[in-house]
């Protein structure tokens, strides 16, 4: 790195320290504000460990000013009523707000309990038991059981080999978002049984798949309809003995498009098309990545990547919801780790 580059580092850091924000650096020097922040919460560590110390220390004291700020106690409190007395779940009540589901999620857990500890007479004891418990319910209500009984017996004819059955659950549960419990009760097994199957007896897509047993952003109701088409077209075909239909199916859990967009980079970021940020973006969302895998694997910034998802428009408002999710779920685990995290 060269002088004028640190130089320029410093400054940001700086500016930062004195109380501007990564929006606000980032319009006086004239670079995004994603680079911005990875500029002082980063890079600045190998320059000058002292100011990275001041940095994060102000970082940490951000955060923690969340539930000082009005607007976020009364998103909170707005949050809460809607959950227990209007019984909203997470997803309603973020499309009632304007604001992601993982931002409700942290407003009725995490966010709720640090108001109570600072206002007990506001958020009392008992309304942080009566969320805990509707949260739950809500939880439980989200999975439902198929229309029709899935004919899971095929699946070990249509995969006798254990591996191959596997990785065909594997993206089953990538694809769809399906939880360990839905999983469970589509294979009538228990939940233990399928986390021993998926997470500790396989390496392969541990952290994907525990992402989503754990953070999965989906409704497990629309998870399993979603999952049910997918399974019966899948059997309708592997019946009629059709074996270009049977791959044809199977190519709605790969990453065959993917793969096919892989082998044009390196891209033209200006050029690419809707279509291509399409592929893209169900890629990111179905293995829960980050911003910064998609910028090593695609080549794409995150800033001009995350405006060109937001500018997708209103017909694909599930999956900008989805990454939305993300965004914040990476934001939050970039904070608690101190800023030495994924973003």
């Amino acid at each position: 790195m060269s002088d004028e580059e640190k130089s320029f580092i410093l400054k940001q850091a700086n500016m930062y320290l004195n109380g501007m924000s990564f929006r606000e650096i980032s319009k006086e020097v004239g670079i995004s504000h994603v680079t911005v922040r990875n500029n002082v919460t980063k890079k600045i560590e190998d320059i000058s460990p002292e100011i990275y110390q001041k940095v994060m220390e102000k970082v940490a004291e951000n955060s923690n000013r969340t539930i000082k700020d009005e607007m976020c106690r009364k998103r909170i409190l707005e949050a809460y009523k809607l959950l227990t007395e209007e019984n909203k779940t997470v997803a309603e009540i973020a499309n009632a707000l304007n604001t992601t589901e993982f931002t409700i999620y942290r407003d009725l857990t995490k966010r709720l309990k640090m108001l109570s500890e600072a206002a007990p007479q506001i958020v009392t004891k008992e309304m942080l038991t009566t969320a805990a418990s509707t949260l739950q319910k809500h939880s439980s209500d989200n999975i439902i059981k198929p229309k029709e009984p899935i004919k899971i017996e095929l699946l070990a004819s249509m995969f006798p080999n254990e591996e191959k059955r596997k990785n065909f659950l594997v993206n089953c549960v990538l694809t769809f978002g399906l939880r360990a419990e839905t999983l469970a009760m589509i294979l009538n097994e228990s939940v233990e049984s399928i986390n021993k199957k998926m997470l500790y007896e396989s390496t392969n897509f541990y952290e994907n798949v525990k992402l989503v047993f754990e953070r999965g952003m989906k409704r497990q109701d629309i998870a399993l309809e979603n999952f049910e088409k997918f399974y019966k077209k899948l059997t309708k075909a592997y019946l009629s003995g059709n074996k270009t239909q049977i791959k044809n199916v199977l190519l709605e859990i790969s990453d065959q498009d993917v793969k096919s967009l892989l082998k044009r980079k390196p891209f033209d970021a200006k050029k690419m098309t809707s279509e291509e940020i399409l592929i893209i973006l169900k890629y990111q969302i179905k293995y829960m990545i980050n911003l910064e895998m998609i910028n090593n694997i695609f080549g794409l910034e995150r800033h001009f990547y995350s405006n060109k998802v937001r500018n997708l428009g209103d017909e694909y408002f599930d999956l900008i919801s989805d990454f939305n999710y993300l965004c914040d779920y990476y934001q939050w685990q970039f904070q608690i780790s101190g800023g030495t995290g994924r973003k």
